[in-house]
């Protein structure tokens, strides 16, 4: 899955956005605001299609 190439510190459960750590796992949660950021919270990368200002052009639609 390509992801945005800065890593992110995540708050687990605190948000439905999800991301992908360095292991290839998926997590759920939300950024953490800066001062909340700690080495104790997992570091983890934003699929790209979250940030992609041309993510609509890539999606197909669903069929009926």
């Amino acid at each position: 899955m390509p992801v945005d190439p800065a890593p992110v510190f995540v708050i687990e459960g605190g948000g439905n956005d999800r991301f992908v750590t360095d292991e290839g796992e998926v997590i759920t949660g939300r950024v953490a605001r800066p001062e909340e950021e700690s080495r104790d919270l997992p570091v983890a990368f934003v699929p790209h299609w979250k940030t992609c200002q041309n993510a609509g052009d890539f999606r197909h639609k669903r069929r009926a």
